[in-house]
């Protein structure tokens, strides 16, 4: 019996798209749209996703967010942006690989933080998030708070009281 042409297209596009997905590359900077990202690295064939982000500055000043849509798996871009930050000098603090992966990195005064996640067919979503780090010690000491208020210092729930009815 032979196979509907329908069925082989679709197998053939799967093919595809897996072969493609093993050979994710950089963007580079020249590529549209990616100019102003020389400080991250940018997966070939990734698309910005302009309704869902925003940017102020500019080259390696950026702050905001980027979404990126590809068509490489969750796991080939949490590989790919694991062995690749690195390279733009960003040094990695933490990253959980799950369903939603995140990774986090910092370099100088700011704070990159990637999330990727699928997509709803194939493919999946990148996020980009460029953060000033936040200054060492902007948590007041516990000195400072006293009965008439304040937020306590993280780790330390406020005092409530509680009264009960009969």
């Amino acid at each position: 019996m032979r196979a509907p042409h329908g069925l082989l297209a679709v197998a053939a596009l799967l093919v595809a798209a897996c072969a493609q997905d093993t050979q994710v590359g950089a963007g580079k900077a020249g590529q549209p749209g990616f100019a102003q990202f020389s400080d991250v690295p940018i997966p070939t064939g990734a698309d910005i996703k302009m309704d869902r982000s925003f940017i102020f500055g500019a080259a390696d000043a950026w702050t905001g967010r980027v979404v990126l849509s590809n068509s490489h798996s969750v796991g080939s871009m949490y590989d790919f942006y694991k062995a690749n930050t690195p390279k733009y000098g960003w040094e990695e603090i933490t990253s959980v690989r799950s369903a939603v992966s995140v990774l986090t990195y910092t370099r100088g005064e700011r704070v990159l933080t990637v999330q990727i996640q699928g997509r709803t067919l194939w493919g999946s979503e990148v996020g980009l998030t460029v953060s000033p780090r936040g200054a060492p010690g902007a948590v007041p000491s516990s000195a400072e708070f006293g009965p008439t208020g304040g937020t306590p210092p993280v780790g330390r729930a406020p005092s409530i009281p509680v009264t009960r009815s009969p």
